[in-house]
């Protein structure tokens, strides 16, 4: 008001801050209290008045509203059921006040019990007196799970909207195999309540079960038409543009008289408009046309900040059939083709008797199962299944290809194959090889199939005599083929690798043809001795080499592949089951470390236990399963580990990030090796924490190349030189090639560092030369001090003494930030590239790189951006290696 009006006095400058804050709370975007006072620092105690009388006013104006307005239109009033419980809320959105308004009358509906209950409502039998039948009413209920009135009424908002989208995307798919919504409101009690067609029957879990033990005349063809209604309905939801999202055997009801109906749609999504059942944002959908349209999706248009539409983020559905994609919270690629998946995993469980990823009887939390979604596909179906129509296998598998581009292009292709089976007629997802299609061919024409046969047994006993008289000469071919495959069982064993549950199948076919050809070493072994006693220098010359591959395939490999496939078979339990609290207790932690940004990039590890976070780093890190057993801690030591010869690998989970590779500003001595300083960004990633030890090695590879290994007569110049070390097996390995490297990282599952991942780590977020600064590195490397020299009979590099005349037990000196401990001394550590420079030396043309110093390295090795380069296949006496792995999302 301005100063001559004289009727008024002038607003102060608070005042008018207090109006425009009361105007945005009618605008889309409406502002919080505290945060709007925050930028009135100057106002702030009269802000705080002016709030205070403003909430006094609004009660007394609301009470009297209250009284003044019938039951029906006092619109906060909304009651939410939870056994007994009522949560009010107060809401906003039209289609809610339309609702609340039109209130149905407390006895419209009369209950006749619970039927089923889920995470977001219940549904009860109901009695509707005007048209006298039976319904199912499905009321709302609350979320008791959530600890404070404000996230519990946040989380309600959220629950709300999925409710009403279910029910009036429901309400507009009008085909016989999805339940018609009948009515939508709030009740006489302020229950939100839609009902639908009671269905009676069982689901389709029921139905599984009933095929498996093959009761009430169930049978796998029956069951697959089941499975054909349920692609014709997902169809037809599809053509609407509407995703399910939650398909599964409980979602799935067969009634009666034989009726099949697709249940459930609260987790479904309507395409054309954002997703309001996950916080990422999907791609532009502006010009795709949806065949449904309901409340939610035009309000949010108009009011994205809507409590209506709050979204949580969490992502929707069951682990066991969901696609990749959607664990993975890739919203922009959920399409038909995720449907397309979880059919195929309900096919999968009608073939397998079992879900996909839990074995019959397994009690597997769902962070495990979700950490095997995302680890890789489940175990193949022949391979749990054995007896499956290999037709059948085909459809499953490229109806749960990993890539969605792989899969069928909807349901109804799906159902296409699944009737060419029925048919005997070639599927599309089998390659048609004329043996298939000759079959079929035979199955469907019966009598020429067996005039066929009567004439195929007709040629047989013409070939009879003449296949008799080659026998002899096909026993001999069959020996050299035996002892042959013999040798080739040999050189196949590293195919064998990675060590996880995909492979198992693989080991087990390689472990039957080991046994087939073993059944008949006796037979060789005697053989060998007849020709020895006979002088047969020609048959000894040809049976001996072959029985020496049959005693290792015998005594070593075989043993050796029998326990690798024990221990992939049981890691998803080990590290996922076993431990299934610890990842959630680790993802939840690492999503809240200040290391790792607020990322939350963290999932559940196959392979891989949470065991601490790094109380100095601030880093989490992990037992990795297959390398040995679980690390004790000890804060005694300055690892934080009681490192003995069976402990396995401690990976640490390093954030990632952007920083300077190559050499450093301070850094005269740069030479032409150096990468040149170039900014270099990697991803999280897995680093060991350690170098690989000896005993490690020994577990993985059964050998000990190491030259100071068990045995050795010195490795410390300090101690007496006569007796061999104890502890040599928690001294890193060394004197091991590039390739031998390359071997032991595959067979566990991990890979050698990247040249920039490597480096990434040892700086650590430092900028200098070396990581611990430009001072002395004692106490901080194992390098070549006075020690060292005493030994070798040369020049100190450094005038201390650290103990230790060749490589020292892993972890024994201090950590960089990272927690990770001899990066610039103890051993040399190959990476995975091949060396590559701008002007490389003439006798370096194929070299393998190499990172970080050594207990013989001079000064200028120790840096963390210098280069070394060595023949893949060469051994050194002080280069060893460490191990990573990528982060699986």
């Amino acid at each position: 008001m301005a100063a001559g009006d004289g009727k008024k006095d002038e607003l102060s400058l608070a005042e008018a801050a207090f109006v425009e804050f009361l105007a945005a709370q009618d605008s889309d975007h409406p502002v919080e209290f505290a945060e709007f006072a925050s930028r009135h620092p100057e106002h702030r105690a009269e802000l705080e008045r002016l709030h205070h009388e403003w909430l006094s006013v609004a009660r007394v104006l609301r009470r009297g509203r209250d009284e003044a307005t019938p039951r029906a239109e006092r619109l906060e009033e909304l009651r939410v059921d939870a056994e007994g419980e009522g949560l009010r809320l107060e809401f906003a959105g039209e289609l809610v006040r339309r609702l609340a308004i039109a209130r149905t009358p407390g006895d419209r509906y009369e209950p006749r019990g619970e039927l089923a209950r889920g995470g977001m409502g219940v549904v009860h039998r109901v009695w509707d007196p005007h048209l006298r039948r039976q319904l199912a009413m499905k009321v709302i209920l609350a979320r008791r799970d959530v600890a404070t009135p404000e996230e519990r009424s946040r989380a309600m908002y959220r629950a709300l909207a999925r409710f009403l989208e279910e029910a009036q995307v429901t309400s507009q798919l009008d085909h016989p195999g999805i339940v018609p919504v009948h009515d939508l409101g709030i009740d006489g009690r302020g229950r939100v309540y839609f009902t639908m067609r009671l269905v009676r029957g069982r689901d389709f879990r029921r139905v599984l079960e009933l095929v498996r033990r093959r009761a009430e005349g169930w049978t796998l063809a029956r069951a697959l038409g089941v499975l054909l209604k349920t692609c014709e309905a997902v169809a037809y939801a599809h053509s609407k543009g509407v995703i399910h999202r939650d398909l599964k055997p409980a979602n799935v009801m067969v009634g009666r008289f034989g009726e099949v109906y697709v249940m459930d749609w609260g987790l479904a999504r309507v395409i054309g408009r954002k997703d309001p059942h996950d916080l990422r944002v999907a791609r532009d959908e502006s010009t795709v046309v949806s065949g449904v349209d309901t409340d939610i999706r035009r309000f949010s248009g108009q009011t994205p900040g809507s409590p209506l539409l709050t979204m949580d983020g969490r992502v929707v559905g069951t682990p066991s059939y969901m696609s990749p994609e959607q664990a993975r919270g890739r919203t922009e690629e959920i399409g038909p083709r995720s449907d397309v998946y979880s059919i195929g995993a309900m096919l999968y469980h009608l073939l397998a008797g079992q879900m996909p990823y839990v074995p019959p009887g397994a009690d597997l939390a769902p962070a495990a199962v979700y950490g095997m979604l995302l680890a890789g596909p489940p175990p193949p179906l022949l391979q749990v299944a054995p007896d499956a129509p290999p037709e059948l296998a085909a459809i499953c598998r490229k109806a749960m290809a990993r890539d969605p581009e792989e899969r069928y292009g909807g349901p109804l292709e799906i159902a296409a194959d699944v009737e060419a089976f029925l048919d005997r007629r070639p599927v599309a997802a089998l390659e048609p090889r004329l043996g298939y299609l000759a079959r079929l061919f035979f199955e469907r024409n019966r009598v020429l199939a067996t005039t066929v046969a009567a004439a195929l047994l007709v040629l047989a006993a013409v070939v009879t005599t003449a296949w008799r008289k080659d026998l002899a000469k096909q026993r001999e071919n069959g020996r050299l083929l035996d002892l042959n495959h013999a040798q080739v069982l040999a050189a196949s064993v590293e195919t064998l690798f990675p060590a996880e549950p995909g492979r198992v199948r693989k080991m087990d076919d390689w472990l039957a043809a080991v046994d087939d050809v073993l059944a008949r070493a006796p037979a060789y072994r005697s053989q060998l001795l007849q020709a020895q006693a006979a002088g047969d220098e020609r048959e000894v010359a040809l049976l001996e080499p072959a029985v020496r591959d049959l005693d290792a395939l015998e005594r070593a490999l075989r043993p050796a592949v029998r326990s690798w496939r024990s221990k992939a078979a049981d890691l998803p339990r080990v590290s996922l089951d076993v431990d299934g609290r610890k990842w959630e207790e680790a993802i939840e932690s690492a999503s809240e470390l200040t290391a790792y940004g607020g990322s939350g990039d963290l999932a559940p590890q196959l392979g891989l236990v949470p065991l601490r976070v790094d109380p100095e780093s601030g880093l989490w890190e992990f037992w990795h399963v297959l390398s040995g057993e679980r690390p004790q801690l000890d804060e005694s030591t300055p690892s934080g580990y009681a490192l003995a010869p069976e402990t396995g690998i401690v990976l640490v989970l390093l954030p990632g990030g952007t920083f300077t590779l190559g050499g450093s500003g301070d850094d005269p001595q740069r030479d032409d090796v150096n990468e040149p300083r170039q900014e270099a960004t990697v991803e999280p990633f897995f680093l060991s924490k350690f170098e690989v030890t000896q005993g490690q090695w020994w577990r993985v590879m059964e050998e000990r190349p190491s030259l100071y290994g068990p045995g050795a007569k010195i490795l410390n110049a300090d101690r007496p030189t006569g007796t061999p070390p104890s502890d040599a097996d928690v001294h890193p390995v060394e004197s091991v090639p590039w390739e031998a490297c390359a071997r032991f990282a595959n067979r566990v599952g991990l890979r050698l560092p990247r040249e920039a991942e490597w480096e990434y780590a040892c700086r650590a977020g430092t900028t200098t030369a070396f990581w611990w600064g430009a001072s002395s590195p004692e106490g901080f490397e194992n390098v070549a001090d006075r020690c060292c020299a005493s030994r070798t009979g040369g020049q100190a590099q450094f005038d201390f003494r650290d103990g230790w005349a060749a490589h020292a037990p892993v972890g024994s000196f201090k950590a960089n930030p990272f927690g990770l401990f001899d990066m610039a001394g103890n051993v040399a550590e190959w990476c995975e590239e091949w060396f590559r420079s701008t002007n490389p030396p003439d006798d370096v043309p194929r070299r393998r790189l190499v990172r970080g110093g050594q207990w013989l390295s001079p000064p200028r090795f120790l840096r963390s951006c210098t280069r070394q380069w060595d023949n893949p296949l060469g051994v050194n006496q002080a280069r060893g290696l460490r191990v990573a792995r990528s982060l699986a999302r």
